[in-house]
Parts: C-alpha cells; structure tokens; sequence
C-alpha cells in the first residue's frame, strides 16, 4: 500500500501537457514512474505505444489503455463487482456489455500519459506510456454500470407507456399516433430484453410483441379511391387530385380511420406526407396512373422525435412491407358514414330546432357559400369581403393566406340555427407551410341574423362531437355553448387571436403551463416537463411574443371528457388530450380547463396542463378545485 500512495503522489507531481511535452521531457524520470507502475501490475493497468508526434503516440497509448479495459472487464471478477451494484439477471449484463462500449470512445477519466521515448538516431517516434489503478478502472464500471441500469429502466418505462399509449389511440382509430407510439416503443426494445404487461396474456418479449401489433394494426388498414378530379393547367399539363377513403376493418367491424399520414408513389416519385382527416385523404399528381402505392407513415423526422427516441429512429433500418399497398385509381362508392358521424348529424339536427330563436334565409348562405368557395379557389378574397364582418373577413383572409387554403372536397353544408347564429358547417380544406406541413381542417363559418360571415372555426373530430352533442343529460344550448367554445378555443391558436384569449380568461384565472426541455442526468439523455403557475398577464405576454415567432399554430383535440359542475349549470370541467404543433416546436399533453359558459362570453377560471406521460389519476382534474 506505501507503494501505491508513493506512485499516487508521484502521479499528481508529474501532470504533463502536450506541449510542455514538446519543449521538455524529463524521459529519465518518466521511465523511473513507468517501471514503478509496471512493478505493482496487481494495482494498475497500462500500455504503450508510439508515434509521429507527441500527441499522436499520447493518444494511441490511451487507445490501447482503453482497448485492454475492453477486454480486461468482461473478467468473471469485474462481473461479480458490478452485480454487487447492479444485480445478478441476465438484463443487467446485458446492460453492462453495452456500457463498457464507453472505452471503446475513449472515454476514461484519472489516467496518466507519460512520454517515455523521444525521436533520436534512427529512432523517428515519440513513445508514449498511459496508466490507471484498478480501483479506478472499477470504480468507472460501476459509475457506467450505474447509469446503463438507469437508462435502462427509463427505456422500459418509455416502452411501457409507448405501448400503452398507442393501445389507446386505436381505441378512436387514431391509427397515425398509434403506429408512431408503437415504432418508437419498437426501436426502443430492439436487440434488447425487455418485457410488456399485456392485458389478458401477460408477460411478454417486448420488441416482437409491438412488431407483431404495427403488422397488425397495417394490416387492417384498407385504402381505395373514391373520386378523380382533373384540373387544366395548360392544354399539355394537368393537376389530378385524388380522394382516398381509409376506413379500418378489424374482423366484422369497419369504420372510418381518425387520422393518419400516409405518401402515394404513381410510379415514378413518391408525395409529401398527406394526412388523413375523419377517414378521408387527398392527394395531387401530374400524371394518371392504373394503379398508386400508398405508404402508411410510421416513421417521423427527427422535429417530429423526441430528442431521446430520435438516436434509435435515426439508425434505424426496419421496414416494415405491411406498410404498403397496391390500390387501383378505378373510383370505388364512398364509405357509410360512421356511427359518431349519425349520431352527430341527427343531434344537429334536432338541435337546430330547439335553439332557433328566429326562421334563418339558409338559401342566401349558400349563395353567399358558393361565393366564398370561389374566392377560395381563385385566391381573390376580397371579391366577397362584402359578405363577413370586419372582424370574420379579418380572421378569413388570415387563415386563408398563412396556409395557401385549398379546397378539398365538394362541401356538403348543413346550418345549425344556435341563439343569434347559423353555424354553417363546413368546408373541407388543406393548409401548407414552407417547412413542407399540412393540415386538413373543417372549417365552419359563422352567419349573423343579416347573412354575414361573422367568424371561422375547426371544427372537432366527429368522434369527439359526438361526445358532447351525444349528451342527452345536457339540453341543447349548453351542448352547443360547449362545443362551440371549443371550436373557438382552438382556432384562436391557428388565428393567433391574442383578444380573444385575453378576453375569455378571468382576471383570476388559476393557469399552469408546461413545457418539454431535453436534459442528461448522469449522461442519461431525458426528457423533463417544467410546470409553472403564472398570471393572466403573464401568461398573455407569453402568448403574444409566442404567436409573433410561429409561421403556424394548430391546436389538435381528441379525448374529450367533461363534467358539469354539481353546484352551477353550464359550468364546465374540460379534459382533452392536446397535440400541438407549429415549425419550431411540438408537443403532447392533457389540457384542463374549467370554464363557465352561462354568460354571453365564456370565461375560462382555470387552465392546466399536464405532460403525455401523466397517470390519469395525476392529471389535473375538478376534484383539484371547488366550485
């Protein structure tokens, strides 16, 4: 032991850079220290090499350091000093064979370089001599050991949850979002023991488990062409705009699929990501093809990845061929309508008659209608700004020009006569931005008793619709004052309406944010939510300088759960999970509002968020405020 704390202080005394190296070099006394070392193998660990430069046979010493570390610490003995600390199973060993990858990186810390050979005579290289205790060596194993068993376990939580996650977006055939959950749950399991809970079977393997769901779930997934369109662009080019049903058959059921993004080949170039909206997507070609290839996506870009499932993603091969199909252009009859879509037009319906406080002229809407699509399709919105109000022509032009508004598909209107509106629904239309997004929207116009256009909205999923138009224990004002809030709620994201917000918060309002930020703990790449609890004016401050940084905003909502408060009519507790996106920044999570709708203007008291990974029993809920 004298020897050892003698060599450790020598080791302290003789700290040498590169280029005192190159200006002096005691060799004499570097040797005396490298035959001491050698002496007391049992306590360290070395290796020598030589090259051009001092710097160069420096670093091939440490290589080769590095190198007998590799090989050294498989030893039976290092083995049993790392289960001391980590366990005994085979899944930690495995752990550990990919954390002493580390010295193959180089990265080692508390060694010591001499150089113990310089160029003389025939003699060209410098010799470089690179050392470390055992204690040390051991000491950084388990530290890596450590850290492996970490990650490990945050990689099976983010496998469980993805899992989890994906099996309930098939739940609403949000089959795009489940087959992305269940990718990165996917690579995340690759070569990799790990294990799932799986309702009614049990334990088991991870990886092949959700590569048997995706092939499964891409399986189930049937693509035909529903209508052709051709539009001349000269008497020798054309644009043909295709409309493609996706509906989802699992044994005797079918019905449409949510949403998903999927590209088409035409036999010479595939297209951008098109998505699919309510069971229906569109896409545009220059040429007319027999057949098309249609490609599910389940595969995302690395702005669309969290930033610690993206070094999996990104060296990723696995192709799954479920994910393709042969579809014939011949046009095919269009899907039924589904159960949510029946439901919500037959509640539509007798609602329109119960709040109708005056007859309605529908006939001078869909002249106005018709007007409205044609300035869409022509791009010349002024030709019927005589039709909106200032504020509705305001936020039409805006909508429209931001995301270059095109028409999808042939509307088929139907009005809702609510209070002093006429609630027009709908135009289905595309939005594209520079970074190569888009988004298909329902937009629903607004009509005044005079016939003019005094706001826009998206309107929900029709599952979600469903949801609160399908409440029988709610009349029908306040199911409309419901969704109509909701609609507004998210369009003023995608309008980027700071008045509208700033007027429907309380003054009091109670509002937590959230956000994402990518951190390390102990070299563990982590994803961490940071919440806060601010003020109205704060959170409105925030707001304007967000909106004036985004190129777009848009607010997607699905899992819409609410409750009326017990004490006051028409107040309301709103959960429903948020997919935000915009081009620099996106995210996933449980929005909670609790707004009162009895006056003419809702007002929102409370609004929380809480990140995708939240138990549902930690989410913020009306149990967490009285009223």
């Amino acid at each position: 032991m004298k020897v050892f704390f003698t060599i450790t202080s020598l080791i302290i005394s003789v700290i040498f850079s590169a280029s005192c190296y190159a200006q002096s070099i005691d060799v004499n006394s570097n040797r005396e220290l490298m035959e001491k070392v050698k002496a007391n193998f049992d306590e360290f660990m070395f290796a020598e090499a030589i090259g051009d430069s001092v710097n160069i046979a420096s670093d091939n010493a440490l290589r080769a350091l590095c190198e007998q570390i590799s090989v050294t610490v498989r030893s039976e003995a290092v083995l049993k000093t790392v289960e001391e600390v980590v366990g005994d199973d085979f899944e930690v060993k495995q752990v550990f064979d990919q954390a002493i990858q580390t010295f193959s990186n180089l990265k080692l810390n508390n060694y010591q370089t001499l150089i113990v050979g310089i160029p003389k005579g025939k003699n060209k290289y410098y010799t470089a001599f690179a050392f470390i205790g055992r204690e040390q060596v051991n000491e950084i194993i388990n530290d890596l050991a450590e850290k492996e068993k970490e990650a490990y376990e945050k990689r099976a939580e983010d496998i469980a949850y993805y899992y989890e996650h994906g099996t309930n977006s098939m739940k609403t055939l949000r089959v795009g979002e489940a087959l992305k959950s269940l990718y990165w749950g996917y690579v995340l399991s690759k070569g990799m023991p790990f294990k799932l809970n799986v309702k009614d079977v049990g334990e088991v393997p991870a990886e092949s488990h959700l590569n048997g769901r995706i092939n499964s779930i891409l399986n189930n997934v049937f693509v035909s062409v529903a209508d052709v369109s051709e539009e001349k662009i000269n008497s020798l080019q054309s644009v043909y705009r295709l409309k493609l049903n996706f509906v989802y058959k699992e044994g005797s059921k079918t019905d449409k699929i949510t949403t998903l993004f999927f590209s088409v080949n035409d036999g010479y170039n595939w297209s951008k990501p098109v998505c699919v909206h309510d069971g229906v997507g569109f896409v545009e070609m220059s040429r007319m093809p027999n057949n098309i290839t249609v490609r599910c996506i389940y595969k995302y870009d690395k702005s669309e990845t969290p930033d610690m499932v993206w070094e999996f993603v990104e060296g990723d091969n696995t192709f799954f061929a479920t994910a393709e199909r042969r579809c014939s252009t011949k046009t095919v009859q269009p899907v039924a309508e589904s159960k949510s879509e029946k439901v919500v037009a037959k509640e539509i319906k007798s609602i329109s008659l119960e709040t109708a406080d005056t007859e309605r002229d529908h006939e001078t809407m869909l002249d106005v209608m018709a007007q409205v699509e044609q300035a869409i399709s022509n791009r010349k919105y002024d030709s019927v700004k005589q039709h909106f109000t200032t504020e509705g022509f305001r936020d039409f032009t805006a909508l429209c020009k931001s995301g270059n508004a095109v028409i999808m598909d042939k509307p088929k209107y139907i009005f809702i006569d609510y209070k002093g509106l006429t609630i027009c629904r709908s135009i289905l239309m595309k939005f594209s931005y520079s970074n190569r997004k888009e988004f298909v929207e329902d937009v629903s116009f607004r009509f005044t008793p005079d016939n003019k256009i005094e706001s826009i909205a998206y309107t929900m999923p029709s599952k979600d619709e469903q949801a609160i138009l399908g409440d029988a224990r709610l009349n029908p004002n306040s199911r409309m004052a419901l969704l109509t809030f909701m609609e507004d709620y998210q369009t003023a994201y995608a309008l980027r309406d700071i008045d509208y917000l700033e007027r429907v918060f309380s003054e009091e309002a109670l509002i937590i944010t959230g956000h994402k930020i990518h951190t390390k703990k102990r070299e563990v790449a982590i994803n961490e939510t940071v919440y806060d609890t601010v003020s109205k004016a704060k959170y409105i401050e925030g707001l304007r300088s967000h909106f004036d940084r985004r190129e777009y905003i848009n607010l997607n909502f699905t899992e819409t759960e609410f409750r009326q408060s017990a004490n006051q009519k028409d107040v309301f507790s709103i959960q429903v999970r948020q997919e935000y996106n915009s081009n620099v920044y996106g995210d996933v999570g449980y929005l909670f509002l609790l707004v009162d709708l009895r006056g003419e203007d809702p007002v929102i008291h409370v609004r929380a968020w809480n990140e995708d990974h939240t138990d549902i029993n930690d989410r913020f809920s009306m149990r967490d405020v009285e009223w």
